[in-house]
């Protein structure tokens, strides 16, 4: 019984620790369908695509390691790093500089 209690904790455990999932959420004055793009900085790659809905919009994913992107329309755009967990962004509340 203690054995099998032990080896359910180990399984629970790296299942926990295999969860490298992101969620960003955020908030973005722009019209509904407005498309805002995932770039991967170091590649320009684009990650993902989502669109804005009712001044919001979302991202999900993986990311085995933390990978320095930014998310945006245009210029309208801020850093992020993807790691585990849920990232909050506000496009509107960008430094005034990159407006």
């Amino acid at each position: 019984m203690k054995k099998a209690f032990l080896s359910f904790l180990c399984i629970a455990a790296c299942i926990s620790c295999g969860n490298n999932k992101y969620n960003i959420e955020a908030v973005y004055t722009a019209p509904d369908g407005t498309d805002i793009y995932l770039i991967d900085v170091a590649g320009n790659d684009t990650l993902a695509v989502t669109t804005v809905k009712d001044n919001a919009f979302s991202f999900t994913g993986q990311a085995d390691e933390g990978v320095f992107a930014y998310v945006g329309h245009g210029n309208d755009r801020v850093h992020v790093i993807l790691e585990p967990g849920t990232i909050k962004a506000d496009l509107d509340e960008r430094p005034a500089s990159r407006r």
